[in-house]
């Protein structure tokens, strides 16, 4: 029984550490493209005006919108991993979708504004990010299905 309860955490934990290991993972196959998810924050939040053609409020934008983004996908993963080991199922799912929304917004700004390339030109992050949330997906699913099996052996039935 309590191996059969450990499998959606085991999976989700699979599914947090792919995921955490692909901020750190090439983004693209360009010069400064070519850091990873992090290293893109850090360079963001340390450019300066001249970077954007001294256009002040896109530099403030971008240092706090780069760091940001990247920090609530480490903090999401996190608090999803959190709720996978207390059985929380419902905040699982939650802070799912909430990691998946914010790639989603900072990869479609980066491809607004042409900072990433063509497809064929994405570095291996564009790929195993997508795989890390499948895996905490089926983290999620196989936690729901756990948690009402407990239910059911709880109530006897």
């Amino acid at each position: 029984m309590i191996m059969k309860k450990n499998t959606g955490l085991m999976i989700g934990i699979a599914g947090v550490l792919m995921g955490i290991l692909s901020l750190f993972l090439p983004f693209a196959k360009q010069w400064k493209e070519s850091y990873s998810m992090v290293g893109m924050a850090k360079l963001y939040a340390l450019s300066n005006s001249a970077d954007w053609n001294n256009d002040k409020e896109a530099e403030m934008f971008y240092k706090i919108f780069v760091p940001a983004a990247v920090a609530l996908i480490f903090i999401f993963m996190l608090i999803y991993l959190i709720k996978c080991i207390k059985m929380k199922t419902a905040g699982m799912v939650v802070f799912n979708i909430l990691t998946i929304a914010v790639y989603e917004i900072m990869k479609w700004d980066f491809a607004d504004r042409r900072v990433i390339p063509g497809a064929c030109e994405k570095g291996i992050a564009f790929t195993f990010i997508y795989i890390a949330f499948a895996i905490m997906i089926a983290g999620c699913i196989v936690r729901i299905i756990e948690k009402k099996k407990l239910k059911n052996d709880e109530t006897g039935n």
